[in-house]
């Protein structure tokens, strides 16, 4: 029974290892007949004209079609630089205003690049004295709004903005309550800036478009400012501004005030800063005062 079993085992044991052997016999010839192949394929490769022609190419091809795939990569990134720029071509600032006799207001300026050095602009000013309207009830504020268009000129060192604005209210019209279109506004403002100088002027003329009451007014507003930029951080200069009536019924034109002063300025961020003016005042000092202050904090929105 011993002796069976031994050669039970035995048998089974060289049966198994024959399987193997086979098996393994057939791969190596697989990877022989392969080798044999590959080294054909090179040998045809090198004595074959058109073969090398073919694989050159097939290079080519695949050059080529890198650099087209690195062309239209090129022309993606222009073109989310261009909606970019083109995001950037427009742009929102708020001008929080306030002085000794205007009070406070609030000015809205935005602007949409129509093509380099020319931009298309609108404003809205706030007009919050309860003056220029009825004083008693705290109603018919005035409001102010305009178009324009803006021109940079001498390497956008240059910036002037006109504009045609109209107003609403009674200020000008001399109404007892609102009226739309108390007012045309025409107007420019000019900025300069070279180097350490910078400058800054406004002109509007407000003239009223309906007579609502017996009395109707005229004005002229006009402001400049000149200055150097001591750093990133600083620029202090001169101030001077004026508001004139320059046709009133029943009267004869006189000017408001006339300030005369200095000015600190101090940038923050991009577009950013605060502007504190302050002086004399060199006329009409005992109905407005023989000082004046305005303060102007702008914010670019975007």
């Amino acid at each position: 029974m011993l002796t069976n079993k031994l050669f039970y085992i035995l048998v089974t044991f060289l049966v198994f290892h024959t399987q193997i052997f086979a098996q393994s016999t057939e791969a190596t010839q697989e990877e022989m007949a392969m080798v044999r192949q590959e080294e054909m394929h090179k040998a045809k490769m090198t004595t074959d004209p058109d073969s090398t022609k073919t694989i050159k190419t097939e290079m080519v091809e695949e050059k080529m079609m890198d650099k087209e795939q690195m062309g239209e990569d090129k022309e993606m990134e222009k073109s989310e630089a261009n909606a970019e720029k083109q995001e950037k071509a427009s742009g929102i600032a708020i001008n929080f205003v306030q002085n000794s006799v205007g009070g406070f207001f609030p000015v809205f300026l935005g602007h949409v690049n129509i093509k380099p050095n020319l931009n298309f602009t609108w404003y809205n000013i706030f007009w919050t004295n309860a003056s220029f309207g009825t004083l008693e009830a705290g109603k018919d504020l005035w409001l102010e709004h305009g178009v324009g268009l803006g021109f940079s000129a001498l390497d956008g060192k240059l910036y002037i903005n006109p504009s045609l604005g109209l107003t609403h209210g009674k200020f000008l019209s001399g109404g007892e309550s609102t009226v739309v279109g108390d007012g045309i506004v025409p107007s420019v403002f000019s900025l300069y800036n070279q180097g350490r100088f910078e400058s800054e002027f406004y002109l509007a003329y407000y003239k009223s478009l309906r007579k609502e009451g017996t009395v109707t007014r005229d004005f002229i507003l006009n402001w400049a400012a000149a200055g150097a930029k001591i750093n990133n951080h600083l620029s202090i200069g001169g101030f001077y501004e004026q508001f004139v009536l320059t046709r009133v019924t029943e009267g004869d034109p006189t000017s408001i005030y006339q300030w005369l002063g200095g000015y600190v300025k101090v940038p923050f961020g991009s577009g950013h800063f605060v502007r504190l003016a302050a002086g004399n005042n060199l006329f009409n000092r005992n109905e407005i005062g023989e000082d004046f202050y305005k303060v102007n904090v702008v914010l670019a929105i975007k």
